[in-house]
């Protein structure tokens, strides 16, 4: 590996041919190999240690307890001469495929993005060499080598570094179905610590992570995250890692995210007018004073604040083409939230890039929305598929695109099909999608059928087990129940009366 680094960066984001391509030999990749297969092994005795002191582990006086966040538990040994460990040990309310495949990253595009959806702090990230990919026909799913910076606090300095990554499903010790991604540091001369005037600090420092289902539902996850660093060089502090801790907390979130951005969302001026709404599409409550309109920005309907979620999303600064972006927060309903989670993001995986370079042989130009493609596959039969996973298989060619007026989307007309999607003559991508179409509400307060579908849809990705708390009634049901009192207790004064 011989490279000289081309030019000297002013800011970032750092031009894309900053950092030279990286040329391994086959000693050098069979060496990265037998790293990474000894790291793996190493790890499953810690955790195979660690699963032997039960369901709550307790350790020695040697290890401090930096904080909790949900299920998650951080610490951190105390008294290491060269290097500190901490680890982070808990339950996520996340399948552990999706866990896994939401790192997977063979581009700098879908580096960044990752990063940023999951942190919020990224300044730069960069692909240097891909050694081994998903298609590759390789036991372990990814192989490669990458550089991230990020900017922890806002005046603190920031933290780059550049890694070795792993990522494999594969067995524990006891012969269960686990997933290990691990990041290890390199030092190589294509990549050297950034010059003084970027003020950024190199960091070295080892991350093993191990996630697998857990045994009452395989919507939970168990997670044993361990991570070395030198402590002459930086030192993982407290309030640090337990933002990391949070972060990872989040990782539904972050998911959601993810599918939502390769979905694509609504522009503002598509919307449903908030005067068309009386009420509240999913829970058919009249809106007032204290409870006001929202919209939700991949159906465009109307909701109440509790039918809403809120996930971040890249921010609408006109240039789609940046590899580099910021988070904002935007509302999503419930059922759109439950339908995504089910979308099977690899349909689009193999479709995407052909679509692009036909758009550009066409000369078509669309506003597009950057998709952040995950490589699992749903965790549903085709059976229990929801309708909007169904009619991406059927109806889209290519990439989702950002609902916009001047692309031919037509909004109004009729109150079920408030907005159509018009498909390019030249090249089929598809603009625009209708996910969720509404019935029309009765004046009498009931349950709507969208209200079903969400349930049954969102159930299936919440955790149960003992702690679960049984669902509580709706109001249009206690309502119903009201009126069939009514009813008897009028009847029965009837009857009464004539006697």
């Amino acid at each position: 590996m011989e490279a000289v680094v081309k030019s000297k960066p002013g800011s970032y984001p750092l031009p894309d041919d900053y950092f030279p391509s990286i040329h391994l030999t086959r000693t050098q990749v069979k060496g990265f190999e037998a790293q990474m297969e000894l790291a793996v092994e190493n790890a499953l005795v810690e955790y195979d240690l660690h699963e032997a002191m039960g369901s709550r582990p307790k350790y020695g006086k040697r290890w401090k307890t930096l904080g909790r966040a949900g299920d998650l538990t951080a610490i951190r040994q105390s008294g290491g001469t060269t290097q500190r460990e901490s680890r982070i040990f808990g339950r996520l309310s996340c399948d552990y495929r999706n866990y896994l495949n939401f790192f997977y990253a063979d581009t700098s595009r879908q580096l960044f993005a990752n990063s940023q959806l999951l942190f919020g702090n990224v300044v730069d990230a960069a692909v240097l060499r891909n050694i081994h990919t998903s298609t590759s026909g390789k036991p372990h799913m990814y192989l490669g080598i990458k550089w991230t910076c990020q900017q922890p606090f806002t005046l603190g300095k920031k933290r780059d570094m550049c890694f070795l990554e792993y990522m494999a499903f594969t067995k524990d010790l006891q012969g269960r179905d686990i997933g290990v991604h691990i990041q290890a540091p390199l030092n190589l001369p294509e990549c050297p610590p950034m010059p003084e005037s970027m003020k950024t600090l190199r960091i070295q420092m080892q991350t093993v992570t191990i996630v697998r289902p857990t045994d009452d539902t395989a919507q939970s996850t168990e997670l044993f995250f361990v991570s070395q660093n030198e402590v002459a060089g930086f030192h993982l502090h407290g309030p640090f890692f337990k933002r990391f801790m949070g972060k990872i907390n989040d990782m539904a979130a972050a998911v959601d995210s993810k599918l939502i951005a390769a979905h694509g969302t609504m522009e503002k001026n598509c919307l449903t007018g908030k005067k068309s709404r009386s009420e509240c599409r999913l829970c058919s409550r009249s809106f007032t004073s204290m409870r006001r309109r929202q919209h939700c920005r991949l159906c465009g309907e109307v909701f109440c604040r509790q039918c809403l979620v809120c996930r971040g999303v890249r921010e609408n600064d006109g240039d789609d083409t940046r590899k580099t972006f910021h988070l904002t927060k935007a509302k999503f309903c419930r059922v759109c939230v439950a339908d995504v989670r089910d979308l099977d993001v690899s349909l689009l995986a193999s479709r995407t890039h052909a679509t692009e370079q036909e758009c550009e042989k066409s000369g078509h130009t669309a506003s597009k929305a950057d998709p952040f493609l995950d490589s699992g596959t749903s965790t549903k039969a085709c059976s229990e598929q929801s309708p909007l996973p169904d009619l991406l298989a059927e109806e889209v060619t290519g990439r989702f695109e950002v609902i916009r007026p001047s692309n031919g989307v037509v909004c109004g007309g009729n109150e079920n099909e408030r907005c159509t999607f018009e498909r390019c003559g030249k090249c089929g991508v598809v603009k625009y999608v209708d996910k969720v179409t509404f019935l029309a509400v009765s004046p009498r307060p009931r349950r709507s059928t969208i209200d079903s579908n969400f349930e049954a849809a969102d159930m299936r990705h919440r955790p149960s087990g003992p702690r679960r708390r049984r669902p509580t009634r709706t109001i249009s049901q206690c309502i119903e129940e009201q009126e069939v009192l009514l009813q008897r207790l009028f009847l029965a004064a009837r009857e009464s009366m004539q006697f």
